[in-house]
């Protein structure tokens, strides 16, 4: 998770300096230099641990700020507690987010993504974030239904678990890009 959650600010930092240059790269060239760009960070500083954990504990608290669908929200956050956990990779947590979550309810999902998030002392849910989750699920959907109680897998495209994971991640890392985005405008 803290490798994904790199690049992820890391991604952001260079989508901004491109837009600032106005310099565009096709994706392949962009995923190369990515690659080669990520420091080892065996070495790193103190000033540059706590930087990266800032700017994780900021995403964190820009996807639960967020006006965001409940599922996509703590799809993201399952999937970045299970990177940082356990140190896999993107594909590979949205594997085990599938795994953990395909047949569970919402209610379920919640308090498992919320205990989990307790290991990292750098996520700090407010009352007010969770009193936002906790309405959202308590929200009817259908059939009678409110959104906790519906199984996560419900939830999913056509396309199937993963692409749909894959799909709801990229939605949330785009939600923290443009707020980024718009506060690093606004100071």
């Amino acid at each position: 998770f803290k490798n994904w959650m790199f690049r992820v600010a890391l991604n952001v930092k260079k989508d901004f300096a491109a837009s600032v240059r106005r310099v565009t790269m096709n994706s392949r060239g962009f995923e190369e230099n990515e690659e080669k760009n990520i420091p080892d960070r065996s070495d790193e500083s103190a000033e540059l641990r706590e930087l990266r954990t800032e700017r994780l504990a900021r995403a964190f608290t820009i996807v639960l700020d967020s006006d965001s669908t409940v599922y996509k929200v703590l799809t993201w956050m399952a999937q970045s507690i299970f990177i940082v956990n356990f140190d896999v990779t993107k594909i590979k947590s949205t594997e085990l987010v599938l795994t953990a979550f395909e047949q569970k309810k919402l209610y379920d999902m919640r308090d498992m993504v919320f205990f989990a998030s307790r290991s990292l002392s750098w996520i700090n849910i407010t009352a007010k974030q969770s009193a936002r989750i906790e309405s959202a699920l308590a929200a009817p959907y259908h059939d009678g239904r409110r959104y906790g109680d519906v199984k996560y897998c419900e939830f999913f495209m056509k396309k199937g678990g993963k692409a749909t994971i894959s799909d709801w991640v990229n939605r949330m890392n785009n939600v923290i890009k443009r707020v980024i985005e718009y506060e690093t405008l606004d100071s």
